[in-house]
């Protein structure tokens, strides 16, 4: 996945580690290729899709919003069932266009365009 990511990168690219990802992330992101200011590490535990509420939404959703007007925003997750995956497609597809989106068993690799006025998200 890191290695997809890394493949697909383009100059001016950020990296957002959710945290379920960041153990996987810590020892394959350097060995990618990956530098400290080329991602975010993301702190909020998403839980299971039908808890996708609360405060740890809220917390995920201020980071992404931080990162809004980003061209090329790769989203990191791991460890996830594929309702979770489709649970947060489903909500970064509200703050940004979808780019590109890589899936193995249990992770996902997506590519976004966060600025507002991409594919009409005013």
């Amino acid at each position: 996945m890191v290695n997809y990511i890394h493949d697909h990168w383009q100059p001016g690219d950020r990296l957002y580690v959710f945290r379920e990802a960041k153990r996987q992330f810590a020892f394959y992101g350097p060995k990618a290729g990956f530098k400290p200011e080329d991602y975010i590490l993301g702190n909020q535990d998403l839980l299971e899709v039908d808890e996708w509420s609360g405060e740890a939404l809220k917390k995920y959703r201020r980071d992404v919003e931080a990162l809004s007007g980003q061209s090329q925003l790769w989203f990191l997750l791991a460890r996830k069932p594929e309702a979770d995956q489709g649970a947060l497609l489903a909500d970064l597809s509200h703050v940004g266009t979808q780019l590109d989106t890589y899936t193995k068993p249990g992770a996902l690799g997506c590519l976004y365009d966060m600025r507002r006025d991409a594919g009409g998200n005013e």
